[in-house]
């Protein structure tokens, strides 16, 4: 293993630390690795060391490349915010030199690193992949640090998918931060996961007895967040496979309705309402609609009912739609290809 510490500005203490690890020769089967960017809480006032290497470690050992960023304190925002596009821009340009998939970076913080890492997925410009939020202080009003912004403010369709988890019974950073945000994210159709466990005090971080006194008291399953993080995240990224890594299990998003161009992960609705989406949807729509309503009436013979079953047609994803309807995959591919030229006008 590598250890590389790149430092911002002596005087502020900001830096970034790289660890990273081998590719081939014994990991034979490992040609790339997925990254993880650490953020550290302490109020906005330090950034703490508990939340740093023992964090990092446990990535490392579920193959990733781990990154360690020491950003600015007692300051006002946006510069944590500076710092960390700044570290990301840093992790991607050396993606090569690190055997990194530039597209499979994640960024995990807690506490008020939490707050800062919420505000990557949803506003940076340089987004993670994929967040991770340790009890999150996402409403970081200005008695912590000035100006920040509440970061369920800015959650919507491009906001990166997230694994959240917090105790019910901390003081400092109530659970409700990630409660909200959760919700936010299935308002808009982002995928997540989150756990509230029953009981604990704030900044338990991975919950082992080396990090915190284990008279301190915590649920048994605490821990289980770390590897129920790394299980979300080869969800997301895939998982390493000979000569790469195997296809993600799940889409970061509900719907393709807010990517930069139409596709058939799209709703129908969406389609439609572009003049060029609809003309590309023209041939189809008749038999869709047919093929749709001869299922509806189908679920109503199943059940013995006489309802208007489930969402209106155009609220479903086309692909998905098809694919219930049982129909022919080439016409879809195919469809698809002319779909994704299209540019989505997401002002409609």
């Amino acid at each position: 293993m590598r250890i590389e510490k790149m430092v911002f500005d002596q005087e502020k203490n900001t830096s970034l630390t790289a660890y990273i690890q081998e590719v081939g020769g014994e990991y034979r089967h490992v040609t790339k690795r997925p990254g993880i960017l650490i953020i550290p809480g302490g109020a906005y006032q330090y950034c703490s060391d508990r939340e740093g290497e023992p964090v990092a470690f446990e990535y490392l050992k579920a193959g990733f490349q781990a990154f360690i960023l020491r950003y600015t304190v007692r300051t006002e925002w946006p510069e944590p915010l500076e710092d960390y596009e700044k570290a990301m821009e840093i992790i991607r340009d050396r993606a090569d030199e690190w055997n990194l998939y530039v597209d499979k970076i994640a960024v995990i913080g807690f506490s008020a690193g939490g707050h800062l890492a919420a505000c990557a997925v949803t506003m940076a410009r340089n987004k993670p992949a994929a967040g991770i939020l340790g009890y999150a202080a996402i409403d970081c009003r200005d008695e912590i640090i000035k100006n920040a912004p509440n970061a369920l403010e800015y959650v919507d369709g491009k906001t990166a998918p997230c694994f959240l988890f917090a105790t019910r019974t901390d003081q400092l950073v109530s659970c409700r931060n990630t409660i909200d945000f959760s919700r936010a994210l299935a308002e808009h159709g982002v995928c997540f996961e989150s756990h509230i466990y029953s009981y604990g005090p704030h900044g338990l971080v991975t919950g082992d007895q080396s990090i915190e006194d284990s008279a301190i008291p915590r649920p048994e399953s605490y821990h289980h967040w770390v590897q129920d993080s790394v299980n979300f995240l080869r969800d997301i990224f895939g998982h390493f496979e000979k000569g790469g890594m195997s296809a993600p299990r799940v889409r970061a998003h509900d719907t393709g309705d807010d990517e930069d161009y139409l596709s058939a992960h799209c709703t129908i609705g969406k389609l439609l309402s572009s003049q060029e989406g609809k003309s590309a949807m023209e041939d189809i729509m008749p038999g869709l609609r047919d093929g749709f309503e001869g299922w509806k009436r189908k679920m109503n013979e199943k059940y013995h009912t006489n309802l208007d079953i489930g969402q209106p047609m155009e609220s479903y994803v086309l692909s998905t739609l098809w694919n219930m309807l049982g129909r022919d995959s080439s016409m879809l591919m195919e469809l698809q290809k002319r779909l994704e030229k299209i540019p989505n006008d997401q002002s409609l």
